[in-house]
């Protein structure tokens, strides 16, 4: 990402330029309602930023799992990934 601002009427961030390395995990944390899910929904491309741009390499292939799922499902984010990929293993998951 370079020079990207996110949120929804207003920014939420000075502009952040961020790199993300093949097969590199990330944690983003920070207190309720500072724009961590706003960051990865714009990363993912689901809402567009305020300004900036995001650019993904070739073949990628990103993963996110909602905090809050509709639908009364009972399932835990565990069972959700084991039923959605049952050929993995405990440590792939």
């Amino acid at each position: 990402a370079k020079d990207l601002q996110i949120g929804y009427d207003r920014p939420l961030t000075k502009p952040l330029n961020l790199t993300f390395e093949r097969n590199q995990k990330v944690a983003i944390i920070g207190a309720n309602g500072i724009g961590k899910t706003t960051l990865l929904k714009s990363l993912l491309g689901i809402i567009p930023p305020i300004a900036g741009e995001v650019e993904r390499g070739d073949y990628l292939e990103l993963g996110y799992f909602e905090q809050e799922v509709e639908g009364g499902n009972r399932q835990t984010p565990l069972e959700a990934v084991w039923n959605a990929f049952p050929a993995l293993n405990q440590a792939e998951v």
